[in-house]
């Protein structure tokens, strides 16, 4: 059954865990006693934003979910603390399980394989993909990219080595992480966090993160901001109670391209498909390639929901903007004809003025219509929307990646908070089983997301160079042959009078038609800044083909994988960021 509205997002909200493994038996309890009091203090917290914000999730409980290295230690601590107050467990191991249960005494192997028999999911590094502290580092990255928050058992002290405690601290706070500092000695929790004061996280060490202490009011702000859209909340409304557009009642954009012979008129081209089938191939083909590679895309039905309905809507309302551009600036143009041939033709006047009020009153209507509907402002942010959610697919499979704008620091618009709140409700990522298959996965990833990007990005420079090219050489065309009617007929009555007077009417039309046409032709590739979108992406396509040949190396690691892919997803989201700013003005106006 087709659904009659873009999906909710869940209610998610993933916990990490790091910590020291081996701690102080005189004050294990208060530790383990903190933790838990942390993890309630977010169960109740969360229980209560689903109440306040019931209308923008989906009708299903909570999902609070811990993520723990099984670890000796506070791993252990913290996982069963979680699984006692309702959480799910999710695993993230460095190695195969035997391999990592040998490198511990046998009292904590048991209590890791009671852990594992418990858990919701478990994470285990490709064979052959790291080796040594780098597999530590692997599952610290893989558990700061899949966490929103996380608690550190942690001494304070600088980094030991990589994929410690510290390690991973470092790590969550660059990516702009909350973390819930623990202190091991038993002094009170504290909270690091680049969003207390703003600071780009990247920028951040861990002697610079700005911290606070760490009470119920200052969690409860963290909590509002990892998980309520950001208010006022009308646009996010307005999208949620967005219904399928099939029908595309305007033409004027799709019969331009035609006529510029940029793309020629397809059959039905005033009825979309229903969301869901227009992209069901692409989406399974993607699905099909990641179980090739032994990395299954399951549970992504609602992302695909999700993705399916902001592209839909994207295009509607794209199709019905540009189209009453289009509209208004031919309108306008028809107008001024119509006024000239008014004064030309005593006889028509009155018919005439009429239809030129008719047109003008239909240009008027067009601009008060589309920007009271807000065709511009739901343009750009369903396009914006559905691109940072097409992203998510492939970043989530990585393990390590995490979205771009992940980091919460500065404005938030509701897009934003939509695709993050998507992303936190996704299920954990399954491991390849090898490097090899881990390879795999990425080059499918290359082909069917960065390829294909690329592809797309050439093959949008290309139409509207061509778009350009055409709305500039028909103008500069028309005002060509207005300068020459203008010298022949200036001719034509100094030596040829008589032959010329008969038709000085339609002279008169041509001379003030022709470049009021013209005008309208210069004004839409203006309006619609066609050269810009061809060099933007021209420019995306070449910087998506160089992160793609970096992926397609034999040799990369799972976390320079991640790294990479980031960067790629950053490149798309740049260029619709910057694409989305130069349109931002653009709405539409009665042309003067």
């Amino acid at each position: 059954m087709t659904a009659a509205h873009p999906p909710r997002p869940l209610l998610a909200l993933t916990i990490g865990i790091t910590g020291h493994r081996t701690l102080d038996p005189a004050i294990e309890p208060a530790l383990t006693a903190a933790i838990g009091g942390v993890l309630a203090r977010v169960k109740a917290d969360v229980a209560r934003i689903a109440a306040q914000q019931a209308g923008h999730f989906a009708d299903a409980p909570p999902q609070l979910t811990l993520i723990s290295g099984l670890a000796a230690g506070t791993d252990q601590i913290a996982a069963e603390a979680a699984l006692a107050q309702g959480y799910a467990l999710a695993a993230i191991l460095p190695f195969e399980r035997a391999r990592f249960a040998a490198t511990m005494p046998a009292a904590d192997q048991a209590r890791m394989a009671g852990l594992l028999a418990r858990a919701a999911h478990v994470w285990e590094a490709p064979a052959g993909a790291a080796a040594g502290d780098n597999a530590y580092v692997l599952a610290g990255d893989v558990t700061v990219a899949g966490s929103e928050l996380l608690i550190a058992l942690w001494d304070g002290e600088p980094e030991r080595g990589p994929g410690g405690t510290a390690a991973v601290v470092a790590e969550a706070v660059r990516r702009g992480v909350p973390v819930v500092h623990v202190p091991s000695a038993g002094s009170p929790p504290e909270l690091l966090w680049a969003g207390l004061d703003a600071v780009p996280p990247e920028r951040l060490r861990l002697d610079t993160v700005p911290s606070a202490t760490l009470d119920d009011a200052m969690l409860a702000r963290v909590l509002a901001v990892l998980l309520t859209p950001p208010l006022p909340a009308t646009e996010l409304d307005i999208y949620l109670a967005e219904t399928e557009q099939r029908r595309r009642w305007r033409a004027e954009w799709p019969l331009l391209l035609a006529a510029t012979g940029v793309q020629p008129l397809r059959r039905g081209f005033l009825k979309a498909p229903p969301y869901r089938d227009a992209n069901r191939a692409d989406w399974a083909d993607h699905a099909q390639g990641c179980a090739d590679a032994g990395v299954p895309a399951e549970g992504l039905d609602r992302l695909e929901a999700a993705f399916a309905w902001a592209d839909g809507l994207a295009t509607h309302y794209a199709h019905i903007f540009r189209s009453g551009l289009v509209f208004n600036f031919f309108g306008a143009s028809i107008a001024v004809v119509l006024a000239l041939m008014a004064g030309l033709l005593p006889g028509a006047k009155v018919p005439l003025l009429v239809a030129e009020l008719l047109v003008v009153g239909a240009v008027v209507l067009n601009t008060s219509i589309g920007n009271g509907r807000q065709w511009h402002r739901r343009w750009l942010d369903y396009r914006y929307l559905a691109e940072t959610l097409r992203l998510q697919r492939s970043l989530r499979l990585i393990g390590a990646a995490s979205p771009p704008g992940r980091d919460l620091v500065g404005p938030r618009r509701w897009t934003d908070w939509y695709a993050l709140a998507i992303w936190q409700g996704l299920p954990r990522p399954p491991a390849a089983a090898d490097h090899a298959g881990f390879a795999a996965l990425t080059r499918h990833i290359v082909a069917h997301e960065l390829d294909a990007q690329s592809a797309y990005h050439h093959l949008v420079h290309h139409r509207m160079h061509r778009l350009d090219h055409r709305l500039h050489s028909g103008g500069q065309a028309l005002l060509i042959l207005t300068g020459l009617i203008g010298v022949g007929t200036l001719i034509g009555l100094i030596v040829a009078y008589g032959a010329i007077k008969p038709y000085s009417l339609e002279l008169s039309l041509l001379s003030a038609g022709l470049p009021t046409v013209g005008g309208a032709l210069f004004g839409l590739r203006g309006a619609g800044d066609f050269a810009g979108v061809a060099r933007r992406s021209q420019a995306t396509a070449e910087r998506l083909a160089r992160v793609a040949d970096v992926l397609r190396r034999a040799d990369l690691s799972p976390g320079f994988a991640a790294l990479a892919l980031e960067e790629a997803a950053a490149i798309m989201l740049a260029d619709l960021a910057e694409w989305r700013s130069s349109y931002a003005d653009r709405k539409l106006a009665v042309p003067s």
